[in-house]
């Protein structure tokens, strides 16, 4: 919870509202995310994912694991 509002305070505005599901639909400890950007192919955005999002996430105390699924 603590860390949601952290979250929340870094997101720019327009980009959305992080929010929890509820624990009983596997969705309780997980954060989804897009990643978009125009001028990019589907490729590049999943590379900056993979090499860049990824890895900053990973740093983050308290975060377990990172899992990176669609795109190409």
């Amino acid at each position: 919870s603590e860390r949601l509002v952290e979250a929340r305070e870094q997101i720019p505005a327009g980009y959305g509202e992080p929010e929890l599901g509820p624990i009983s639909s596997g969705l309780g400890e997980i954060y989804q995310f897009e990643v978009r950007g125009e001028g990019y192919t589907p490729m590049e955005l999943r590379t900056i994912l993979d090499w860049t999002i990824n890895v900053q996430l990973r740093s983050v105390p308290g975060v377990v694991e990172v899992n990176a699924f669609g795109g190409e």
